[in-house]
Formats: structure tokens, sequence, C-alpha cells
């Protein structure tokens, strides 16, 4: 009774963490719907890609193929801190940090070849703030500021099936299902100093977008030798027709102090409706695992490469086109579970990853990034607590380089339900 007691605490822990979007302060989240989320679940936090079946059971959401290879219930969630710095072509140097939720999902594979999910994520942050000061052409003060916030989520149910198990060959192919829905708020005001006065011109854009997708992944291992195995996987998202709503304000106002002086709403824009195009992605990789001896569940060295590709250059957002290029992503990465004797700490998984990302917004922003990861065994169970810390580094637009580093903690919860054992 008291192992499914901690499953109730989890669930009742991310549904209180449930509205909850995870937050980052960087001027790359301004640009069409925000900061695409990546990383989803330990499996790609540590590998970055769809080739990986599971990391120490760890489900795969961008491969719904992995469920029906996974060998135990899982439940995950997990808490990021952000720490970010950027320095414009002014050269200031601006640092925020947050800490917000990232994910959670629950995992069930079957007895008949099925396996099952259903998780919660952000799709997409935004969470910026810029401050500038100029003169216009009559010689006063101008102060320009530009802010942004919220952001897309995604709910997501998968499902899938191997069609092929036997002891050298495994096959399995699988969908996810992913509602998208999430407020995205852009504003931009230019304040006029004028003696004791200070004159605004404010210009307030809301959208809310809601849409549904679908995700496609196959996913094989083959077995070449004994404790050898060759992992190999691909995975497409379809792209998404989403549904905006759209509010807009123009608004001028004067304030001497904490005194509105007027106010004079110039437009605005009540319930517009539109069409959003939200990209499609493609995911494939390939991963070399040598396992255990004694432990035939679990690979003691495992490496993978991955790529994976987002066309941006097709999307638009709301009445807004926004001039993207396809991204691309490749990203390599060194599993070690030494499971080695019944102590913790001759038990701890260790991981490696490098990545390099090219995505564009009129010209190429090159990012950077290396993660490494530890998973934790609790004691007597295939649970764990999992850290990684992933530092990055990325060139913007306007001469900006923003350096990022980020610490996730999350907890894996491993147990057997629906399948039923051999020994009674």
């Amino acid at each position: 009774m008291i192992k499914y007691i901690n499953y109730y605490l989890l669930i009742i822990l991310g549904l209180v963490v449930i509205n909850a979007q995870a937050q980052v302060n960087s001027p790359i989240s301004a640009l069409g719907i925000g900061e695409p989320y990546t990383d989803v679940g330990f499996a790609n936090v540590v590998t970055g890609g769809s080739a990986v079946n599971c990391w120490q059971n760890a489900a795969n959401i961008e491969n719904p193929a992995s469920y029906s290879m996974m060998r135990y219930t899982t439940f995950e969630a997990a808490l990021a801190t952000e720490i970010h710095s950027y320095t414009n072509k002014a050269n200031e140097n601006y640092k925020y940090s947050k800490t917000g939720f990232k994910h959670f999902s629950l995992a069930m594979p079957t007895t008949k070849g099925l396996g099952a999910i259903i998780a919660y994520m952000p799709y997409s942050r935004v969470n910026y703030a810029s401050i500038s000061n100029g003169v216009d052409v009559s010689g006063d003060s101008v102060e320009y500021t530009n802010a942004g916030k919220g952001g897309i989520n995604r709910g997501t149910i998968g499902l899938s099936y191997k069609f092929v198990n036997d002891s050298t060959f495994i096959l399995s192919s699988g969908f996810n299902i992913n509602a998208l829905f999430g407020e995205v708020i852009n504003q931009q005001r230019n304040q006029y100093h004028i003696a004791s006065t200070k004159f605004s011109a404010l210009y307030r854009n809301s959208a809310y977008y809601t849409g549904v997708n679908g995700t496609l992944g196959i996913q094989v291992q083959y077995l070449p030798k004994a404790l050898h195995t060759l992992y190999m996987g691909t995975s497409f998202t379809l792209e998404t027709n989403a549904k905006t709503v759209q509010n807009i304000e123009i608004v001028s106002y004067g304030n001497n102090g904490n005194t509105i002086v007027y106010r004079d709403t110039v437009a605005i824009v009540n319930e517009a409706t539109s069409r959003s195009t939200l990209p499609s992605t493609f995911n494939v990789g390939v991963g070399y695992g040598v396992k255990h001896a004694s432990l035939l569940d679990a690979d003691k060295y495992y490496v993978s490469i991955n790529y994976s590709s987002t066309a941006w250059q097709t999307s638009s957002f709301g009445t807004k086109s926004i001039p993207f290029y396809n991204s691309k992503t490749v990203s390599a990465a060194f599993l070690y579970n030494p499971q080695n004797g019944r102590k913790i700490k001759n038990n701890i998984r260790y991981g490696v990853k490098l990545a390099t990302q090219q995505w564009y917004y009129s010209k190429v922003f090159n990012d950077y990034s290396a993660t490494v990861s530890l998973g934790i065994p609790l004691p007597r169970s295939v649970s764990s607590i999992n850290v990684a810390y992933t530092i990055g580094n990325r060139a913007l637009l306007n001469n900006t380089n923003e350096m990022y580093h980020t610490i996730t903690v999350g907890v894996l919860l491993n147990d057997i339900w629906f399948i039923k054992p051999k020994v009674d």
C-alpha cells in the first residue's frame, strides 16, 4: 500500500503545478510563440533524441514507440532552475533566474505488448523584458520597453505496440495525440520624458492558441550478439493548424509621478479570430548499448547520436508572419550505469550529452550546450532521483550573446502495474 501512496502524492503534486508555465527570461523568447521547449523528460535531457527507448525506464515522450519497450510503470516529475545572462550590442549585461515546473508523465506497459502514457509539459515559453534609452527627433529623451510573458502548454496521451518481439529483434510503433493551448502576451511601450511629465504610447497584443497535433514513432532494437543492442528510432510530429484569438490594444497616456494626467485608447481589437501554423518536427537517431552480464534489462554502457529538424519556415502566428527558417539540432550522448553491489554510491548512473542547434530569424542562431547528469537510485527499488546540469551559449540578433545554465531535478517512481506475474 505504501508504494502506491507515493504515486498518489506525486500525482497530486503534478495537479498542483499543472498550470505553472516553465519560466525563462531570454530575449529569444520574444520571437513568434516564444522559445520552443526542448529536452522533454529525462530520456531527452540526458540523451537528446528519439533513438533512446528509455533511460533506466524513463519514458521518451518524443518517440511514442518507446512506451511498449518499458518494463515498469513509471511516474516522472521534474522542476528546473534556469539562469540566463546576456550581453547586448551596447555591452550591457543582464542576468535573470527562474525556477519552474518542467514536466510530468505517467507511462504504463502491459502484458499484451501495449504501452501508454499521459503527460503534461510546456510547448513554448515567453518571458522577457528589455529597456533601452534614446532621443527622438525633437531632442526629447525616450525610454523603450519591450516585455512578454506566457507561452503554450502541451498535454499528451499516447499508445504503442510491439509488432515483433523475439530474442534478437524487437519492433515497436506508437502515436501521441498532443493538445496545445496557452496565451502569449507581448507589449511595447515608448515613454517620452518632457519636464516632470511622462507621456507614453503602449501597444499590447494578447494571443490565445488552441490546437491538436499528432506524433508518430518507430523503435527498433537489434541484438547482433550476446549483451549488445543496437537501437534505432525515428518520430515525426505533424504540423498544427491552431485557432488563434487575439486582443490588441493601443493606448496613449501621461503621468506625473503616480498620477495619471490623461489616458486615451487609440485603437482596440477584441476577439479577432485567425489561424496559426505551428511547425512539424522530424527526429531520427541511433544508439548502441552493452548490457550487464547479470542484469539483462539494463545497459552498462550506452552511446547515441541524434538529429532533429523543425519546419519553422512554414509557420505563421495569428495575423503576423515571422521570417523563420528551419531549425536543426544534432546531439551525442554517453551513459554509464555501473550497477555494482547494493550500496547506493556504486549504483549511481552517469550521463554526458553534447548538443548543437541552429535555428533562424533573419540570420543563423548558433546554440551550443553540454549536459552532465546523475541518476541516484532509491534504496531497495528501481526508482531514482535524477539531477542534470546544462550549460550553453548562443549568439542572437544584433550582436547579442547569451549564456545559460539549467539545473533539473526530478524523480522517477517505478513499479509493476497491469503485468501478470510469471510465477504465482
